[in-house]
């Protein structure tokens, strides 16, 4: 890690983090420990800044999901069960407690009028099982950020919290 943090921006190195972090092959400790090791090298400093704000989301696919669930935790939302079966559906984002899902929609894999037939038939089916789903796309992610929080929360029955946003709200 602290030879790539020398030579590759550091939004490569973060994918490679969460690559490790996915594969359970992560570990920030020995991380801290080689940087302590190797003060002076070149890639001490890049790498601090990544590993001062990792926020592991391990069940969480590169992309959306963790941008994701990068959002749920700076408006102080609990983080759900990730890519898991429900009601015989595979879904992204699982609540169990509210009865509620997430399916976050990106341009690749909803580009298709099969794949939104696909997504339609799994709505329908959770919400047969008293399960609602939200979903939220790539665009609403990136520049709606407060009203996704405020519609995840509304879900969940709670408010997100808007002191880790300055009061945004």
């Amino acid at each position: 890690m602290l030879d790539l943090a020398q030579i590759l921006p550091i939004p490569r190195v973060e994918n490679v983090f969460e690559e490790a972090d996915r594969r359970n092959l992560l570990d920030l400790d020995a991380v801290r420990d080689v940087m302590l090791r190797y003060r002076g090298h070149r890639g001490c400093r890049p790498l601090g800044r990544i590993v001062a704000t990792y926020l592991s989301a391990p069940d969480a696919n590169e992309g959306m999901e963790r941008q994701f669930q990068l959002l749920l935790h700076e408006f102080g939302l609990p983080t759900p069960h990730m890519n898991v079966l429900v009601e015989g559906e595979i879904v992204d984002c699982w609540w169990p407690e509210a009865r509620f899902v997430v399916e976050l929609d990106s341009e690749g894999w909803h580009k298709t009028w099969r794949a939104h037939e696909r997504d339609r038939k799994r709505d329908a089916i959770l919400l047969r099982a008293g399960i609602s789903t939200l979903r939220i796309t790539y665009w609403r992610l990136h520049h709606e950020r407060d009203e996704v929080a405020r519609d995840v929360a509304a879900a969940l029955g709670r408010q997100p919290d808007s002191a880790r946003r300055g009061g945004a709200f």
